[in-house]
């Protein structure tokens, strides 16, 4: 497809070229997506389970393009298996999943898994698991939300931009392709912000009824669709973003608006919060007990501190190539050029002594940000924008987001049409302000990066930032129409550099069922439904990938704790504090008294005495690690470094 879509540059006109791809972005965008489906690709990191369990037996590597990465594990280890469980045929996409924990889970509302019921409109991409096999329906999941993204955003920046295809593109590519969401792998906050907006936006201006009925309930849907997200750290700044977009489409139309539209509101509020208020009452146990918890629930934020990574976009360009450090995801940010599209656009209204509205909403929410980042401002502040919620780290999300909206705004609406060369004496300024500027944010990047990790960075990635950005920065400052377009095609490529093979392109699932030990499991699970499996002394690895074949773990990951299985072995509630979370679960099978050990803040080691064991039901030992203790069991598998072992407990 890529080699075709490069041929056509030479043998049609760009102009044309470039029209028809725009007249029918979206059946090609469509097209597309079903090319993807039905071959079952997906961008998952699934492939790690080869080394991972049962290292020694290696099934037929399925990654087409790209690495897959150890540090998106809670997208391999942990929701892809769990969410995959939904499949099996003893829960046939049932409202309640017995495998997650061995223990009854909704998974209506967190987690949010496919079901037969009200919720699976939460999110819209399960859709396909409901009448596509698991790989498709899987790859549909994965693509779709991406899809979404970058046509909602082309839209919006259609908006901001007053229909400039070009410039509404790259900043599509800019937020689409981010580091951010590619290494966080999060889309769709902003995909459904950026869609309710738009569909905002074509409600005002539209004057048949039966469409603006039409555009209000897809409004309400779209947000009801963000609502549903469940991650306040990042809907709550994002948040505060579309509302200044919306202020902004509200009063540039305020001459559409009239007082019967305000009718529209009944559909719009239905569609929000009818299956809001279905969802959350029958789910109200799951509200107060993740309420309750010490982690995520207690969790709170008074702004302050990590400032600097505000500035590490400049180091973004080597995370998906260069090795060496670990976690890519905590210093990825959006090719924002943060704080100059702020600073230029202050010094263009103050230049022209024009109130643009755009600019002040933009700037004044960038400002707050940026100082609530940098200084603690309080319990009170926090509590009353509800930032609370958010973290100082979260919040530097939507502050590059903000910076890209305003860079895309003013090479769009302030671009000059100069037509002298670039270098001339009265332009040296610019190219040195630019190199300073680009100096400075290196600084600032090398310095909090090397301090995680200390040799990840040298002269080499400095001096190649700073050529790179120090052009980008000069070109932007510029902001000739003629220059514009160098501009434009440099941020696309870095964006493609940056982000296009974060997640390889992999290839079905037969990782997480093709392996000997997967076939063992599920076929016990097949032969005794209630059967109960730990994962022991391996960590925290092998639980969710028995899950995922069918069996019910005690171990998985828990979303909330499980209060009931604790009382058995905890029943004076010693260890409430360590379980009273979400958490990964380990099991290390000991024969001194059981105990709960936090290793982090979201996971846990069971130290499970032997005799405890039966307390908890448990049928059947999975582990890939030798212990004595293990003697005691009657050992039904044993391949490739990984044992069953049965425990001949009663069950109850």
């Amino acid at each position: 497809v890529f080699n075709i879509f490069v041929l056509l540059h030479f043998f049609v006109k760009i102009k044309k070229l470039y029209n028809t791809l725009y007249k029918k972005r979206y059946l090609i965008g469509i097209a597309f997506l079903a090319i993807l489906v039905m071959g079952k690709y997906n961008g998952s990191s699934i492939e790690l389970w080869n080394n991972n369990v049962e290292s020694s037996y290696q099934t037929n590597n399925s990654v087409i393009l790209g690495i897959p990465r150890g540090i998106r594990s809670d997208e391999w280890l942990v929701s892809t298996p769990l969410l995959l469980s939904q499949t099996d045929d003893n829960i046939n996409f049932s409202s309640n999943n017995n495998i997650i924990g061995a223990t009854d889970n909704s998974v209506m509302l967190y987690p949010n898994f496919p079901s037969k019921d009200i919720s699976i409109i939460s999110t819209p991409q399960n859709i396909g698991y409901l009448f596509l096999d698991k790989e498709r329906a899987f790859s549909l999941s994965w693509y779709f939300p991406y899809f979404l993204l970058f046509f909602a955003s082309f839209e919006l920046f259609m908006i901001l931009t007053k229909k400039h295809k070009l410039y509404s593109l790259v900043g599509t590519i800019l937020i689409t392709l981010s580091p951010l969401i590619q290494w966080w792998q999060s889309p769709q906050i902003i995909a459904y912000g950026s869609l309710a907006t738009v569909l905002f936006y074509y409600f005002i201006n539209e004057k048949i009824w039966f469409k603006k009925l039409l555009l209000s309930i897809l409004f309400g849907y779209s947000g009801y669709l963000y609502i549903m997200c469940l991650y306040p750290a990042w809907q709550v700044p994002y948040g505060y973003c579309y509302l200044i977009i919306l202020i902004y489409i509200l009063l540039q139309n305020k001459a559409k608006l009239y007082k019967k539209d305000l009718l529209y509101l009944i559909p719009t509020l239905a569609v929000i919060f009818i299956p809001i208020i279905i969802i959350f009452t029958s789910n109200a146990n799951v509200l107060e007990i993740i309420n309750s918890t010490v982690y995520p629930g207690a969790r709170s934020s008074i702004g302050g501190g990590n400032w600097q990574l505000l500035f590490t976009y400049v180091s973004d360009i080597f995370y998906p190539f260069k090795k060496g450090m670990d976690n890519p995801c905590e210093f990825s940010q959006f090719i924002s050029l943060y704080p100059i599209p702020l600073i230029y656009g202050l010094y263009i209204m103050f230049k022209n002594k024009k109130k643009d509205i755009f600019l002040i909403l933009t700037s004044i929410l960038t400002i707050v940000f940026s100082i609530w980042t940098m200084f603690p401002l309080g319990t009170l502040i926090s509590k009353v924008t509800l930032l609370y919620m958010s973290t100082e780290t979260r919040i530097q999300a939507a502050i590059g987001f903000l910076s890209i909206l305003q860079l895309i705004y003013i090479i769009s609406v302030y671009e000059k049409n100069i037509k002298e060369k670039i270098i001339q004496k009265k332009n040296i300024l610019i190219i040195i302000i630019s190199f300073i500027i680009i100096c400075c944010t290196i600084y600032i990047s090398n310095n909090v990066i090397s301090a995680t990790y200390p040799n990840y960075l040298n002269k080499y990635t400095s001096i190649i930032s700073l050529v790179i950005f120090t052009i980008i920065m000069t070109l932007f400052i510029y902001n000739s129409k003629q220059t514009n377009y160098i501009l434009s095609i440099l941020l696309i490529f870095i964006s493609i550099e940056c982000g296009i093979i974060v997640s390889p392109i992999n290839k079905g699932l037969n990782i997480l069922y093709e392996k000997p030990i997967a076939k063992e499991i599920k076929t016990i699970a097949t032969k005794e439904k209630d059967a109960i499996f730990a994962a022991t002394d391996s960590g925290i690895v092998l639980s969710n990938y028995i899950a995922v074949n069918g069996a019910k773990t005690i171990n998985t990951t828990h979303y909330l704790p499980d209060f009931d299985k604790a009382s058995i072995i905890d029943p004076d509630s010693k260890y409430n504090d360590v379980y009273n979370r979400y958490h990964h679960l380990a099991i290390s099978i000991v024969n001194e008294e059981t105990s709960f050990v936090l290793d982090y803040p979201d996971s846990i080691t069971l130290k499970l005495n032997t005799n405890d064991i039966c307390k908890l039901n448990i049928n059947y030992l999975v582990s890939n690690n030798p212990n004595e203790i293990y003697n005691n069991f009657n050992k039904i598998y044993g391949n490739y470094g990984t044992n069953i072992y049965k425990t001949n407990c009663d069950r109850k």
